[in-house]
């Protein structure tokens, strides 16, 4: 494993937090979407609140900008696979004697039989550990002794495996309005088909966590708030347009007032908690 202060796992735990931040905002954008045609063919001739459209469809964009930029971290001079590659017995194989088993539950065995089980059942759990971290350094570099090589073809496939990110980010949606000569549409990647290049790199991560540490990294991490509830909420903002136009439609206060001019009922009662005299 490498030592709590190399440059090499420095890099690896700012990749993956970096990673948690951006990709928590996939499913929230899922959940907004798959809410909104829910409620658009129950609400088909509602108003649309295009202000917020426009920030989820920023929101979109900023998720694919900055999962390339994720992507650019790994593998650019200076970055992650590049110091692995400076120095790639960081990526040494493991053996079973060195990993501790720690408490084994036993219970139902007498002390004979568990003096007898014990020993075997730690040597299953070392060669256990030895070979998930063994795995992952296959997957990344082969079955060889990993060398300077054997990382420069993991950059290049990384990359390979990544293109359709590049393209969207480079030839889409960070110079939307460039090169109006050429068509680049067919290049955008729709938000369901994201999944899989967010599963790339996602995978990428998680197989050098366990092969540098010896550990494994949680990152299905979502934001604190009831996301499902806010999508429920975003989808409603969407196509009511604001929060009374919503209770109104769903009959939560008494309907008054006409079509053009819908009742104030919820600016009423948020400016009176509020002390304003909004409308």
């Amino acid at each position: 494993m490498t030592a709590p202060n190399d440059p090499i796992l420095t890099a690896l735990e700012s990749a993956i937090w970096a990673f948690i931040r951006v990709r928590r905002r996939y499913p929230l954008l899922m959940d907004t979407a798959a809410e909104l045609e829910r409620v658009r063919a129950r609400f088909k001739n509602e108003f649309h609140n295009d202000g917020l459209i426009q920030i989820m469809r920023d929101s979109f964009d900023m998720l694919v900008i900055d999962l390339f930029s994720i992507r650019e971290s790994l593998v650019e001079g200076g970055g992650l696979l590049d110091l692995i590659r400076k120095r790639p017995t960081s990526l040494r194989r493991r053996a079973p004697e060195e990993f501790t088993p720690g408490p084994i539950a036993t219970g139902g065995l007498s002390e004979e039989e568990r003096e007898r089980l014990l020993p075997e059942l730690q040597r299953e759990i070392q060669e256990r550990y030895a070979r998930d971290v063994n795995d992952a350094i296959g997957r990344l570099v082969g079955p060889d002794p990993p060398t300077a090589e054997h990382v420069t073809a993991l950059i290049k496939r990384f990359r390979t495996e990544t293109e359709p990110l590049d393209r969207d980010r480079n030839r889409v949606r960070a110079h939307r309005f460039e090169r109006g000569s050429h068509d680049t549409t067919h290049l955008f990647i729709p938000l369901p088909d994201l999944a899989g290049q967010i599963e790339v790199v996602q995978e990428m991560l998680a197989d050098l966590y366990l092969a540098l540490t010896c550990g494994r990294f949680h990152m299905e991490t979502t934001f604190a708030f009831d996301p499902e509830g806010t999508a429920q909420s975003l989808a409603d903002l969407l196509v009511h347009g604001t929060i009374n136009r919503a209770t109104l439609a769903y009959g939560l206060a008494p309907k008054e007032g006409s079509k053009q001019d819908p009742a104030p009922w919820y600016w009423a009662k948020r400016g009176h908690r509020l002390g304003t005299q909004e409308q």
